[in-house]
């Protein structure tokens, strides 16, 4: 609605200080996202709602543009009960509502090592499917798990946006 308004205000320091060194230890350090994990782990340092961090948490928070400063929206849409689709990026809204946490080259320098881990830049429904169909030939089954330890593919949540479930894929 147009009448309504939100405020944003910065986090807790101590928050705003893990986010900085996550992105440190990420591009500067070289660090994979399991480790980082491991080290805030050992550091009690709590994830999302107190849970400890995981890889998927530490990937979640260097891909939020929130760091940056910027509010994102219309990534998604979802017609009339159909499944959820991811909208191109072209379509995406970025609104400026904070101060960086980070700079905007640090953040582009983690976005480019989190596409090269998996497999490059996002991939059409085609090239998805292939890749699920070279594991399937090379293992001989296909589980969720098994998909997300390869590195040449997808992570199965990606699957599950793009097809609604890994099994629909």
């Amino acid at each position: 609605f147009s009448d309504d308004h939100f405020i944003t205000v910065p986090g807790p320091l101590k928050e705003q200080a893990i986010i900085k060194r996550l992105f440190k230890w990420y591009v500067k350090d070289e660090m994979t996202l399991k480790q980082i994990a491991a080290r805030l782990q050992g550091q009690r340092i709590p994830g999302t709602h107190g849970a400890p961090f995981s890889a998927r948490m530490v990937q979640t928070v260097l891909r939020s543009e929130f760091c940056i400063g910027h509010y994102v929206y219309n990534k998604t849409t979802n017609k009339f009960q159909s499944p959820r689709r991811d909208n191109p990026e072209h379509l995406w809204v970025r609104t400026r509502i904070a101060d960086p946490l980070i700079s905007v080259s640090l953040f582009r320098k983690a976005q480019k090592r989190l596409a090269v881990q998996r497999g490059g830049p996002e991939k059409s429904d085609k090239e998805m499917l292939r890749a699920l169909s070279r594991l399937l030939k090379q293992k001989g089954y296909l589980s969720q798990p098994l998909i997300n330890r390869s590195r040449l593919m997808p992570h199965s949540d990606t699957y599950k946006s793009h097809f609604g479930s890994v099994n629909r894929a």
